[in-house]
């Protein structure tokens, strides 16, 4: 898999030597930060495997992690989910075992894909895994392919390249969502003088990326006389937005 996008390569043609540095220093970094994280979940990893969690009196590695890396709840549940899913482990018998989604894990071992890729593959995964009939050669060839297009896609396209993937290896919609899975919701109030009011949750990462990658570009100001506050810009952005919807 290649670290650099076709289309990262034709921006370094563009520039000069020392703008060419300066992008490929960022590149590089980005391919470590990457890569950095599956090394915190081979530690993560660790600590369950030896138990501390126990011994500490915490119990489950997930309230240890939130202690010790003092983050929130979910963002623990979210690092032990992945360790296990993306960490190999051993036997009863002391054999090593490859990870449970094992193209992925290599990607993001050498940086080739980033956090927000991996909610992409273990949500479609975990929705494959439930289809009743479907062979296991077909299973791991789905996880591969996804390992692969993450390369290629940001987390947003990745959600595109997965929902194609579902609808040809599940068509009629058998597998349930993981169990725990939080749905999206948009809840809208109808005010009697004629106004709106709009909350929204997103609950997946990559989604929620895409909808704020969206955001962004809605507030962008039209000129250099705009003046409106960015709050203003997305309200004006969505309805463009709904009104290109209905044509």
């Amino acid at each position: 898999m290649s670290l650099v996008s076709g289309r990262l390569e034709r921006v370094s043609e563009r520039v000069g030597g020392v703008e060419r540095e300066a992008l490929e220093r960022a590149r590089t970094r980005r391919v470590v930060v990457n890569a950095e994280h599956h090394r915190l979940l081979v530690e993560v990893a660790e600590l369950e495997r030896l138990g501390v969690a126990e011994q500490t009196g915490d119990r489950r590695v997930e309230r240890l992690v939130a202690e010790v890396f003092r983050v929130d709840p979910g963002e623990a549940r979210r690092l032990v989910d992945e360790a296990r899913d993306l960490v190999g482990r051993r036997s009863l018998l002391g054999e090593p075992l490859a990870p449970r989604y094992p193209h992925t894990a290599a990607a993001l071992a050498v940086g080739a894909i980033t956090v927000a890729h991996l909610p992409v593959v273990q949500r479609t995964m975990a929705r494959l895994e439930q289809v009743a009939g479907l062979a296991p050669d077909t299973v791991a060839e789905a996880e591969r392919f996804l390992a692969e297009k993450a390369t290629e896609q940001s987390p947003g396209g990745l959600v595109t390249v997965a929902a194609r993937l579902l609808a040809q290896l599940d068509p009629d919609g058998q597998a349930p969502d993981p169990p725990g899975e939080r749905d999206d919701e948009v809840h809208v109030v109808r005010r009697r003088d004629g106004s709106l009011d709009l909350r929204a949750r997103f609950a997946d990462p990559a989604g929620a990326a895409l909808i704020d990658d969206g955001l962004e570009v809605m507030a962008r100001p039209a000129g250099p006389d705009d003046q409106r506050a960015v709050a203003n810009r997305r309200a004006e952005g969505l309805k463009e937005l709904f009104a290109a919807a209905h044509g």
